[in-house]
């Protein structure tokens, strides 16, 4: 049995604090996954209300706890302004896999932030959480997101149709390690 970690670490990089959510971060992080594009890119209709983001805060700990899900903020190391949100979830012991989920306000991107983010997020789950596996999913019009997996060394196992809470919808589906 592993002894998976009852906290989610802080990560650091070069310009980041990778760090659990906190309450305080409620209003920033629901401005951004509201963004238009961020709304789109997670197949989500309807905008994300503040009770949606505090019930998410509060259910983080108890993820942690059952070992199925850790969430990090993104924190800009020189000013700690929280620019994004990335995940590990639906985590399965058994078959020692999960998935990666990173979203960047539209103000920080394409600065290297994302990459910056997945590549130790992505090691983490390898070496701490003992995962054999991590899958990323983007829409296929999502050509940012596919560029990102392809270059923190997902490896692309194609299109497949994957089904989301709000609907049908065609996707790329990389894996990492391999």
């Amino acid at each position: 049995m592993v002894n998976l970690p009852d906290v989610a670490p802080v990560l650091t990089t070069r310009n980041l604090h990778l760090r659990a959510p906190e309450a305080s971060d409620a209003s920033t992080l629901l401005a951004i996954i509201n963004q238009p594009d961020i709304l789109y890119a997670l197949n989500r209709r309807e905008p994300r209300t503040m009770e949606n983001v505090e019930k998410f805060l509060y259910n983080v700990p108890r993820g942690i706890a059952l070992g199925i899900h850790y969430a990090f903020a993104i924190e800009l190391a020189v000013t700690a302004e929280v620019i994004g949100l990335v995940e590990l979830h639906d985590l399965n012991a058994l078959a020692a896999s999960g998935e990666i989920t990173i979203w960047i306000s539209a103000d920080h991107r394409r600065h290297g932030f994302a990459r910056e983010t997945m590549a130790p997020v992505l090691e983490w789950g390898i070496h701490t959480l003992h995962l054999r596996k991590v899958v990323g999913v983007a829409k296929i019009s999502n050509e940012a997101s596919i560029r990102l997996m392809g270059a923190v060394g997902m490896i692309d196992q194609g299109v497949q149709d994957a089904s989301t809470s709000e609907g049908p919808t065609r996707a790329r589906v990389f894996s990492y390690p391999d």
